[in-house]
This record gives structure tokens, C-alpha cells and sequence, in this order.
């Protein structure tokens, strides 16, 4: 049996490459998953500067397959 955890994240990515105002918007039904998701987004670095040049807002799933 696979258990798969799968949260709904959005986050921003300022024009240098900062990213910030992550939030989950489909809960995994884990508040731990979910939390450790945020604390990943918090603790990482800036990317660099967005190819459009302008500041994005990006949507994604992140899954965990066990």
C-alpha cells in the first residue's frame, strides 16, 4: 500500500529572488506534512531573479510518496 501525502502550496518570488508569503492552499489532512512544507520554504535562499523580471506568484503540489 502506497500512503501518499499531497498539499497544495503557494508562494511569491520577489524581483531578487526571494521567496516569501508561502501558504498552504489544499491542506494535506497532515498538520505536520503541511507545516514541514512551510518550514522548507521559509529556510530557502534566494533563487535569483525571476526569467520574466518581474515579481510571480507560483502554485504547486507537493507530494510524499512513503
Amino acid at each position: 500500500i502506497n500512503d501518499v501525502r499531497e498539499a497544495g502550496v503557494e508562494f511569491r518570488v520577489s524581483l531578487a529572488g526571494a521567496i516569501s508569503n508561502a501558504k498552504i492552499t489544499k491542506p494535506s489532512g497532515s498538520s505536520k506534512f503541511d507545516q514541514a512544507i512551510l518550514a522548507a520554504f521559509r529556510s530557502i535562499r534566494p533563487i535569483g531573479r525571476p526569467p520574466t523580471g518581474r515579481a510571480e506568484v507560483f502554485r504547486t503540489v507537493i507530494r510524499l510518496r512513503q
